[in-house]
């Protein structure tokens, strides 16, 4: 009987988390409703976003979940969990992918390259998305990247990319959520953007420049260097890779350089 009591218990537990969650998500829903008229004025035209009766397929060629996605499927297996989740993310002809890719778009090759960078599987790049879940519009890709930094080391582990997903998030903005709810919505957010095929959005957040080249920096070369070669601003270099004021720049490191 005991046993059967605490069951229940959590029982009831997991039904209040899960109420709490989808009211959270209805609320961000809501705010980004509320921030279309400051989105319009963006490079981005979003007076017919998101699109109606959008219906993606899936991609032909799936990738294979990684060792760190492999760990958190075990760790996030609550199905009905994953069912609340997807059915968010898939009603109302995908609205909230829809704002979900757009945003991620924004941010996606940056957080790529850093996790590559740092030698992390593809799926840690998502981790700042997550993070960042509730500022993807004002966030700096570049510094929200950073915190895949804390994982440097872990390439190869499980249990203990649990752990420190779970002290990251504990310093985020989200704190307050369940840890195990956020978890599951990144399980899910991984395959949502992997696996279907979704309008790419990288070119129109190009604050109206035309990116036409892609530089990997070569050893010895400066920002300076750069501007001269490519006849170009510093500062149109730095904006267009959110490097703020910061001139210091790695032998490897690939950057966008602006073209009129």
């Amino acid at each position: 009987m005991y046993f059967y009591n605490m069951q229940l218990r959590l029982i009831i537990i997991y039904k209040c988390t899960l109420f709490l969650f989808c009211l959270a998500l209805s609320i961000v829903s809501f705010s980004q409703d509320q921030n279309i008229q400051n989105l319009t004025s963006s490079p981005i035209s979003l007076d017919h976003f998101p699109l109606l009766n959008f219906n993606p397929e899936l991609k032909s060629s799936l990738r294979a979940p990684d060792q760190w996605e492999l760990a958190i499927n075990v760790a996030a297996d609550n199905k009905e969990v994953q069912s609340l989740i997807m059915t968010f993310y898939r009603d109302n002809d995908y609205a909230e992918l829809q704002w979900l890719n757009l945003w991620h778009s924004r941010c996606a090759d940056i957080w790529r390259e850093i996790a590559d960078s740092l030698h992390l599987p593809i799926s840690a790049s998502f981790i700042p998305l997550m993070l960042e879940r509730n500022n993807l519009k004002l966030c700096s890709c570049t510094d929200s990247g950073a915190v895949l930094k804390d994982f440097v080391g872990l390439e190869n582990e499980s249990t203990e990319v649990i752990t420190k997903l779970e002290e990251v998030f504990k310093k985020s903005e989200q704190k307050h959520e369940p840890f195990m709810v956020w978890l599951h919505e990144l399980r899910i957010i991984i395959r949502l953007l992997e696996n279907f095929e979704l309008p790419d959005y990288k070119d129109k957040w190009l604050n109206n420049k035309a990116v036409k080249k892609r530089h990997t920096v070569l050893k010895g070369e400066t920002l300076y260097r750069l501007s001269v070669l490519y006849q170009v601003r510093i500062q149109d270099i730095q904006l267009l890779n959110e490097l703020g004021n910061s001139t210091v720049i790695s032998e490897g490191q690939s950057l966008f350089i602006p073209v009129e």
